[in-house]
């Protein structure tokens, strides 16, 4: 298997710094506001890779777009999809992505979160036989009452081999309630090759900032963040602080 870097996909928005590595491909998907938004990279992280999604049919037709950008890339490299609304997902969180990935038969891994409220994300639907495989996803709009009191939720950040991207992708069916093409159908074809590997990750890390109680939320918990690594870093006074304080999550 191949030990390249992955690709990374960042669909909409929030590149942030997450990736660490000088070797990684960073491919932007943009939509609604697209110049608004390549502008504003271009301003902070230079010119990276950019294509558009300019019918809005999907994040499955998202991953679409870019699919010619890596046209020339062997099928065993791991491509990493992450939703752009999250600034505080951390880079060891993605590094663990890619890991599980690597290690998984199903060459698929995605990270889900257990909200403290009620959101209208995807439920993780598993089998019930024993086994704990994980089955498909079902988006909120689609899932039935029974469903929709699943508490494993899908976090929206995937690693894939790209074999298996491509071809899952080609699959997609938009026959669900938006009429759209779903990014989280590729989980079911994953249960085909023996279930995709779900990795828990804390709410506060993963969650998506979509209005201004969101951002008020999100800032809090980066402003938290940084006191905690000022203060650490402050001197000897502060380690034995430091040591009993756990992580903000």
């Amino acid at each position: 298997m191949s030990r390249s870097a992955p690709l990374v996909f960042v669909m909409a928005a929030g590149l942030g710094t997450r990736m660490k590595s000088d070797l990684r491909r960073v491919i932007a998907i943009l939509g609604y506001k697209a110049n608004d938004v390549q502008a504003s990279f271009d301003a902070s992280l230079g010119a990276i890779e950019v294509v558009l999604q300019t019918e809005q049919r999907g994040t499955g037709h998202a991953v679409q777009c870019a699919l010619p950008a890596v046209a020339g890339e062997p099928d065993d490299r791991i491509a990493v999809i992450l939703s752009g609304d999250a600034p505080l997902l951390a880079s060891e969180r993605i590094a663990e992505l890619v890991r599980a990935c690597e290690a998984s038969p199903a060459g698929m891994a995605l990270l889900s979160t257990v909200p403290p409220r009620a959101v209208p994300y995807g439920r993780l639907v598993r089998d019930a036989g024993g086994t704990g495989v994980l089955l498909r996803i079902v988006e909120h709009a689609d899932a039935t009452a029974e469903q929709r009191k699943i508490a494993d939720t899908n976090a929206g950040f995937y690693a894939i081999r790209l074999g298996h991207l491509r071809r899952d992708l080609a699959l997609l069916r938009a026959d669900n309630a938006k009429g759209e093409l779903y990014l989280t159908d590729l989980v079911a074809h994953a249960a085909e090759r023996g279930g995709a590997t779900a990795i828990d990750a804390p709410f506060t890390e993963v969650a998506g900032i979509n209005d201004r109680v969101d951002l008020a939320a999100a800032e809090a918990v980066a402003r938290r963040q940084i006191n905690e690594t000022s203060r650490c870093a402050a001197g000897p006074s502060s380690a034995t602080a430091c040591a009993s304080t756990p992580a903000p999550c």
